[in-house]
């Protein structure tokens, strides 16, 4: 899921999603996930898009505990976390298998 997950709109969907990840996974699948890291202080924002004039776009910054929480939900679905790192100008990235 590359540049996905911050523009998911509310925790709702944002809960739907991340949990209904696990159930579609292959028995040899992995999931990555990239967290875009736009600004240091987490919550919702509108951002230009494209530089052009009064076009903005919905992202949500996900904070450490945001993401903490993701690993350990995963790891309660039997995910193992194969890597943690960061790329791309500070973005995060996720990758999980099953155990």
């Amino acid at each position: 899921s590359f540049g996905f997950t911050h523009h998911i709109p509310n925790k709702f969907f944002r809960k739907t999603w991340f949990s209904s990840l696990p159930k579609m996974l292959s028995e040899n699948g992995i999931i990555v996930l990239t967290f875009w890291q736009f600004d240091n202080i987490p919550g919702d924002y509108l951002v230009g898009w494209d530089n052009k004039k009064n076009t903005y776009r919905y992202c949500y910054q996900y904070s450490i505990e945001d993401i903490n929480n993701l690993i350990e939900s995963y790891k309660r679905s039997n995910l193992k976390l194969i890597d943690d790192y960061f790329e791309d100008n500070r973005n995060r990235y996720l990758i999980f298998g099953k155990i």
